[in-house]
């Protein structure tokens, strides 16, 4: 709900109608988000995109990623996404996402729903081109330590 909330003022408090929000998944919750985005007539802004196989079309088509999960296991969205470049907004859940994020030098890490936070995230992100490409660059950069020889050679240590 909140992201939907949040896309309605930047719509329509802050006038921005060049970016999309894309959701994706065909949760049990599909149908009533949809209805909300009809509600507030938000359809050309809002989609709700399909799960599939192959999701790197949708991060490479992507400017930002949302993660607004009250819990979250290790947040293995998180690293895709900062792989593919994509600074990253996300809730600070109990555990995951702290452990991959770095406030502000590759991603946005804002306390559970705080609606403010949130969508002045997406606003230093929507409006500010050099914010939006440091964060890009911290994302990518921040993925290395994440790739699979660094996991390996820890695994190693822990094993050996």
């Amino acid at each position: 709900w909140i992201m939907i909330d949040a896309w309605d003022e930047i719509v329509n408090k802050h006038n921005i109608k060049d970016w999309e929000l894309h959701l994706v998944g065909k949760g049990n919750l599909c149908e009533l988000l949809s209805k909300k985005i009809i509600n507030l007539g938000l359809q050309e802004y809002i989609k709700i995109l399909p799960p599939i196989p192959n999701v790197e079309s949708y991060y490479k088509s992507a400017s930002v990623f949302m993660l607004t999960s009250y819990t979250e296991g290790f947040g293995m969205v998180l690293l895709e996404a900062i792989s593919f470049g994509l600074p990253c907004i996300s809730y600070d859940c109990p555990s995951g996402p702290r452990d991959i994020i770095k406030n502000e030098h590759n991603c946005y890490l804002i306390p559970i729903d705080d609606f403010e936070v949130l969508k002045s995230a997406l606003l230093k992100l929507i409006n500010n081109k050099d914010t939006l490409i440091k964060l890009s660059n911290g994302a990518f950069e921040s993925s290395s330590k994440w790739n699979d020889e660094v996991i390996l050679n820890k695994w190693k240590k822990v094993l050996y």
